[in-house]
C-alpha cells in the first residue's frame, strides 16, 4: 500500500502541461515533486528533445529491454517512496509510449506494451490538456500539424478508459485549471 499520490499530465506538445504543472507545484515544493515521463534512478543527465519524431524507432529487442528498465525504475520508485506523503506530478507518463511510440523510438506492439503497463503504478488522477490543434500548433511547432492533430485525437481516446480524469481545455485560464486540479487533490488526500 502506498501513501503517496500520483497525478499525471498528458497532452500534445504545446498544450500547456509544463506551465500548469509549474503553477501548481511552485506554491509548495515540499508537497509536490515533479517527474518527467518516468522516475529514472540510473541516468542523471537527460537530454531535452527538440525534434521528438526525428529519429528512427529502435529494434523490438531494444524496446523490450527499455520497458524492463522502466519497470525496474517504477518498482524502485514505489519502494523508496512507500511512506512518503508527497504528491508526485508526472509531466507525461509511461502511457505516452502507447500514444506516441515514435517519440520514444519504441517498437513493441501496443498489445505487448499493455502487458507490461499492468505492472506500472496506476495514477490517482489523469489530467489531459486538449484543445484546438491549430491553436496548439501555433504555440509550439515541434511536430507537423497533421501529426499533432492525430496525437491530440489519440490522447482524447486513450484517456476515456480511465477514472478519475480531468480533461481541460488548453486555452482556459491557468488559474481556473489550477483551482480545478487543487480542488481534486484535496479530495484524494
Amino acid at each position: 500500500m502506498k501513501n503517496f499520490n500520483i497525478i499525471i499530465f498528458l497532452g500534445v506538445d504545446g498544450s500547456g502541461k509544463s506551465t500548469l504543472i509549474n503553477a501548481i507545484s511552485n506554491g509548495n515544493k515540499k508537497k509536490f515533486h515533479t517527474i518527467h515521463f518516468i522516475p529514472d534512478f540510473f541516468r542523471k543527465n537527460k537530454k531535452s528533445i527538440t525534434n521528438p519524431h526525428g529519429k528512427k524507432k529502435r529494434s523490438k529487442i531494444y524496446s523490450f529491454i527499455k520497458v524492463i528498465y522502466w519497470l525496474i525504475n517504477f518498482k524502485l520508485f514505489a519502494i523508496l517512496n512507500r511512506n512518503s506523503k508527497k504528491i508526485f506530478i508526472f509531466d507525461r507518463y509511461i502511457y505516452d509510449v502507447i500514444i506516441d511510440p515514435l517519440r520514444y523510438r519504441f517498437s513493441l506492439s501496443e498489445k505487448m506494451t499493455n502487458i507490461f503497463l499492468k505492472y506500472i503504478i496506476k495514477p490517482d488522477l489523469i489530467v489531459l490538456l486538449s484543445g484546438n490543434p491549430k491553436k496548439i500548433y501555433a504555440r509550439k511547432k515541434e511536430l507537423k500539424l497533421k501529426e499533432l492533430i492525430r496525437l491530440n485525437t489519440r490522447y482524447n481516446k486513450f484517456v476515456q478508459k480511465f477514472n478519475p480524469k480531468i480533461i481541460l481545455n488548453s486555452f482556459s485560464k491557468i488559474n481556473y485549471k489550477k483551482k480545478k486540479i487543487l480542488n481534486y487533490i484535496k479530495k484524494i488526500k
